[in-house]
């Protein structure tokens, strides 16, 4: 009943399902879910408004408080496969090395991964001169050590 609740939810922002004489009291309280749902810290009038300027131009041009919301919908995996990559890319990068990386640093090397430009046309060089620039170094001595297991 919750999948059909959002999928509900969803439609509110396709133009092509809108009926010719939509009016957009009954639907703000769907945007306002969305909202909420994606935990977007956004007023609610903002969020309102920035959907009836939707309606209003008939959805040719998205207002920018409601691009991030759809960004958000954009993101999320719609078919088995595209889920099953995603668990096979956890286990990838939660393995027995990294098993103490926090679950919001796993949740942004995930989207990167699932999300992110291919390999091959990434150019990490402009990251790297950040890093450099801002003197972080593995060797860093405000960094607790890691100690490797004795193996057994």
């Amino acid at each position: 009943m919750i999948e059909s609740n959002l999928i509900n939810e969803f439609r509110v922002l396709d133009p092509t399902e809108w009926p010719t004489d939509i009016e957009t009291d009954h639907r703000e309280n769907e945007i306002e879910s969305l909202y909420t749902r994606f935990n977007l810290i956004t007023s609610t009038t903002r969020c309102i408004n920035a959907f009836r300027d939707y309606i209003e131009n008939g959805g040719k041009e998205i207002p920018e408080d409601l691009q991030i919301l759809i960004h958000y919908i954009n993101t999320i995996p719609c078919s088995s496969p595209e889920c099953e990559r995603g668990f096979s890319n956890m286990n990838i990068i939660l393995n027995e090395q990294r098993n103490t990386i926090l679950i919001e640093n796993l949740a942004n090397l995930l989207f990167i991964k699932m999300n992110g430009p291919l390999q091959q046309l990434f150019n990490p060089d402009d990251y790297v001169k950040i890093l450099l620039r801002s003197r972080h170094s593995a060797d860093d001595n405000k960094i607790k050590k890691v100690q490797p297991k004795d193996p057994e």
